[in-house]
Protein backbone atom coordinates (compact mmCIF):
# COMPACT_ATOMS: atom_id res chain seq x y z
CA UNK A 1 0.00 0.00 0.00
CA UNK A 2 2.82 2.51 0.88
CA UNK A 3 4.79 1.68 -2.14
CA UNK A 4 1.28 2.34 -4.45
CA UNK A 5 1.29 5.98 -2.28
CA UNK A 6 4.62 6.64 -2.79
CA UNK A 7 3.65 5.56 -6.85
CA UNK A 8 1.05 7.76 -7.24
CA UNK A 9 2.96 11.19 -5.59
CA UNK A 10 5.76 10.12 -8.00
CA UNK A 11 3.12 10.19 -10.97
CA UNK A 12 1.95 13.58 -10.18
CA UNK A 13 4.85 15.47 -9.18
CA UNK A 14 6.14 14.51 -13.04
CA UNK A 15 2.72 15.65 -14.38
CA UNK A 16 2.93 19.09 -12.36
CA UNK A 17 6.64 19.41 -12.53
CA UNK A 18 6.24 20.75 -16.46
CA UNK A 19 3.28 23.01 -15.33
CA UNK A 20 5.40 24.41 -12.42
CA UNK A 21 8.19 25.29 -14.57
CA UNK A 22 6.08 27.05 -17.02
CA UNK A 23 4.15 29.17 -14.40
CA UNK A 24 7.85 30.25 -12.94
CA UNK A 25 9.17 30.88 -16.46
CA UNK A 26 6.35 33.08 -17.00
CA UNK A 27 6.51 34.95 -13.42
CA UNK A 28 10.16 35.56 -14.45
CA UNK A 29 9.56 36.96 -17.64
CA UNK A 30 6.69 39.46 -17.02
CA UNK A 31 8.22 40.24 -13.70
CA UNK A 32 11.24 41.56 -16.05
CA UNK A 33 8.90 43.08 -18.60
CA UNK A 34 7.89 45.52 -16.07
CA UNK A 35 10.80 46.40 -14.44
CA UNK A 36 12.00 47.41 -18.01
CA UNK A 37 8.97 48.59 -18.76
CA UNK A 38 9.55 51.04 -15.94
CA UNK A 39 12.94 52.09 -16.70
CA UNK A 40 11.75 52.64 -20.61
CA UNK A 41 9.14 55.34 -18.65
CA UNK A 42 11.54 56.84 -16.46
CA UNK A 43 14.00 57.65 -19.48
CA UNK A 44 11.47 58.79 -22.00
CA UNK A 45 10.56 61.30 -18.75
CA UNK A 46 14.28 62.26 -18.70
CA UNK A 47 14.24 62.85 -22.79
CA UNK A 48 11.23 64.45 -23.32
CA UNK A 49 12.68 67.00 -20.53
CA UNK A 50 16.01 67.21 -22.22
CA UNK A 51 14.60 67.82 -25.68
CA UNK A 52 12.12 70.42 -24.74
CA UNK A 53 15.52 72.69 -22.86
CA UNK A 54 16.93 72.20 -25.81
CA UNK A 55 13.67 73.02 -28.25
CA UNK A 56 15.96 73.67 -31.42
CA UNK A 57 17.89 70.34 -31.49
CA UNK A 58 15.59 68.08 -29.99
CA UNK A 59 15.77 64.80 -32.13
CA UNK A 60 19.63 64.84 -30.67
CA UNK A 61 18.76 65.98 -27.67
CA UNK A 62 16.34 62.55 -27.34
CA UNK A 63 19.25 60.39 -29.19
CA UNK A 64 22.06 61.28 -26.88
CA UNK A 65 19.84 61.49 -23.83
CA UNK A 66 18.88 57.63 -24.54
CA UNK A 67 22.04 56.54 -25.61
CA UNK A 68 24.06 58.01 -22.60
CA UNK A 69 21.56 55.86 -20.50
CA UNK A 70 21.54 52.34 -22.26
CA UNK A 71 18.73 52.31 -24.34
CA UNK A 72 20.18 50.01 -27.24
CA UNK A 73 19.49 50.40 -30.83
CA UNK A 74 18.16 53.64 -31.26
CA UNK A 75 16.19 54.48 -34.42
CA UNK A 76 14.10 58.16 -34.97
CA UNK A 77 10.80 57.56 -36.57
CA UNK A 78 10.13 60.46 -39.11
CA UNK A 79 6.58 61.31 -39.27
CA UNK A 80 4.61 59.23 -42.23
CA UNK A 81 6.76 56.58 -41.30
CA UNK A 82 5.42 52.96 -39.56
CA UNK A 83 9.25 51.10 -38.11
CA UNK A 84 8.34 47.82 -36.57
CA UNK A 85 10.48 47.36 -33.52
CA UNK A 86 12.56 44.24 -33.30
CA UNK A 87 15.01 42.94 -30.57
CA UNK A 88 17.96 45.13 -29.69
CA UNK A 89 16.04 48.32 -32.12
CA UNK A 90 14.34 50.96 -29.91
CA UNK A 91 11.86 52.89 -32.00
CA UNK A 92 11.55 56.78 -30.85
CA UNK A 93 9.48 59.26 -32.37
CA UNK A 94 9.95 63.05 -31.46
CA UNK A 95 6.80 65.57 -31.94
CA UNK A 96 7.64 69.35 -31.27
CA UNK A 97 4.85 71.64 -30.15
CA UNK A 98 3.04 73.66 -28.24
CA UNK A 99 1.81 73.09 -24.55
CA UNK A 100 -1.26 74.95 -22.91
CA UNK A 101 -0.96 74.64 -18.72
CA UNK A 102 -4.88 76.41 -19.07
CA UNK A 103 -7.01 73.89 -16.31
CA UNK A 104 -9.94 74.51 -18.59
CA UNK A 105 -8.30 72.79 -21.27
CA UNK A 106 -8.48 68.70 -21.08
CA UNK A 107 -5.08 66.91 -20.52
CA UNK A 108 -5.12 65.31 -23.89
CA UNK A 109 -6.26 68.77 -25.95
CA UNK A 110 -2.74 70.65 -23.84
CA UNK A 111 -0.44 69.53 -26.08
CA UNK A 112 -0.81 70.52 -29.78
CA UNK A 113 1.70 68.96 -31.90
CA UNK A 114 3.60 70.97 -34.24
CA UNK A 115 2.19 74.40 -33.23
CA UNK A 116 4.38 77.31 -33.22
CA UNK A 117 6.31 79.06 -31.44
CA UNK A 118 7.53 75.52 -29.74
CA UNK A 119 7.92 75.27 -25.96
CA UNK A 120 7.26 71.53 -25.97
CA UNK A 121 8.16 68.17 -26.98
CA UNK A 122 6.04 64.85 -27.25
CA UNK A 123 8.29 61.75 -27.14
CA UNK A 124 7.25 58.45 -27.45
CA UNK A 125 9.12 54.66 -27.50
CA UNK A 126 8.61 51.53 -28.78
CA UNK A 127 10.93 48.42 -28.05
CA UNK A 128 11.06 44.66 -27.20
CA UNK A 129 11.70 43.64 -23.93
CA UNK A 130 14.13 41.01 -23.17
CA UNK A 131 12.41 37.10 -21.98
CA UNK A 132 14.47 34.94 -20.22
CA UNK A 133 12.38 31.73 -20.17
CA UNK A 134 8.73 31.83 -21.98
CA UNK A 135 9.40 33.46 -25.52
CA UNK A 136 7.84 30.27 -26.91
CA UNK A 137 4.90 30.24 -24.36
CA UNK A 138 3.61 33.96 -24.25
CA UNK A 139 3.42 36.19 -27.76
CA UNK A 140 6.55 38.43 -28.02
CA UNK A 141 4.99 41.73 -26.57
CA UNK A 142 5.86 45.49 -27.43
CA UNK A 143 6.97 47.90 -24.94
CA UNK A 144 5.31 51.46 -25.27
CA UNK A 145 5.80 54.95 -23.33
CA UNK A 146 5.35 58.18 -24.23
CA UNK A 147 5.66 61.74 -22.26
CA UNK A 148 5.42 65.32 -23.09
CA UNK A 149 7.73 68.30 -21.74
CA UNK A 150 7.54 72.34 -21.42
CA UNK A 151 9.62 74.77 -20.98
CA UNK A 152 7.58 77.80 -19.10
CA UNK A 153 9.40 81.36 -20.26
CA UNK A 154 10.84 83.31 -17.46
CA UNK A 155 12.15 87.10 -17.49
CA UNK A 156 15.13 87.80 -15.36
CA UNK A 157 16.98 91.52 -15.17
CA UNK A 158 19.18 92.73 -12.93
CA UNK A 159 19.69 96.15 -11.39
CA UNK A 160 23.03 97.41 -10.29
CA UNK A 161 25.42 100.39 -10.24
CA UNK A 162 29.38 101.04 -9.95
CA UNK A 163 29.58 103.42 -7.02
CA UNK A 164 33.41 103.65 -6.98
CA UNK A 165 35.63 103.83 -9.26
CA UNK A 166 38.79 105.78 -9.69
CA UNK A 167 39.88 108.57 -12.20
CA UNK A 168 43.96 109.43 -12.33
CA UNK A 169 46.32 109.51 -9.10
CA UNK A 170 48.55 106.63 -8.16
CA UNK A 171 45.65 103.95 -8.56
CA UNK A 172 45.64 104.60 -11.93
CA UNK A 173 49.30 104.30 -12.33
CA UNK A 174 49.91 101.50 -10.41
CA UNK A 175 47.08 99.06 -11.70
CA UNK A 176 48.95 100.13 -15.07
CA UNK A 177 52.24 98.29 -14.10
CA UNK A 178 50.93 95.56 -12.98
CA UNK A 179 48.67 94.79 -15.53
CA UNK A 180 50.89 95.97 -17.97
CA UNK A 181 48.36 98.69 -19.94
CA UNK A 182 46.79 101.70 -19.82
CA UNK A 183 44.04 101.85 -16.80
CA UNK A 184 41.68 104.67 -16.66
CA UNK A 185 38.99 104.80 -14.52
CA UNK A 186 36.66 107.92 -13.48
CA UNK A 187 35.01 108.68 -10.63
CA UNK A 188 30.95 108.44 -11.00
CA UNK A 189 28.47 111.11 -9.31
CA UNK A 190 25.97 108.72 -7.96
CA UNK A 191 23.57 111.51 -6.32
CA UNK A 192 21.63 110.55 -9.61
CA UNK A 193 21.56 107.19 -8.28
CA UNK A 194 20.28 107.80 -4.42
CA UNK A 195 17.68 110.46 -6.17
CA UNK A 196 16.68 108.03 -8.21
CA UNK A 197 12.81 106.69 -7.61
CA UNK A 198 12.28 103.49 -9.16
CA UNK A 199 8.66 101.61 -8.44
CA UNK A 200 10.05 98.02 -9.12
CA UNK A 201 6.95 96.15 -8.52
CA UNK A 202 5.09 98.05 -11.34
CA UNK A 203 7.99 97.57 -13.58
CA UNK A 204 7.94 94.04 -13.25
CA UNK A 205 3.78 94.02 -13.60
CA UNK A 206 5.00 96.06 -16.75
CA UNK A 207 7.54 93.68 -18.04
CA UNK A 208 5.07 90.84 -17.46
CA UNK A 209 1.99 92.30 -19.31
CA UNK A 210 4.62 93.18 -22.35
CA UNK A 211 6.47 89.84 -22.20
CA UNK A 212 2.53 87.81 -22.14
CA UNK A 213 3.93 86.26 -18.83
CA UNK A 214 1.47 84.86 -16.28
CA UNK A 215 2.08 82.85 -12.98
CA UNK A 216 4.91 85.07 -12.52
CA UNK A 217 6.42 85.40 -9.16
CA UNK A 218 8.84 88.11 -7.52
CA UNK A 219 12.16 87.06 -5.37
Amino acid sequence: MLGDLKANFAVMTALCAPFALALAAFAIDEGSIYVERREAQSLVDLAAITAASNINNIEAAVVTTLGDNGMPGIVVQKPGQTITPALGKTIVSVTPGRYSAESSLGVDKRFEAGKTPYNAVHVALKKIPARYFASSVIPTPVIGTEATASVAPQAMFSVGSRLLSVNGGILNALLSKFLGGNIALSVMDYNALIAADVNLLSFIDALAVEMQLTGVSYS
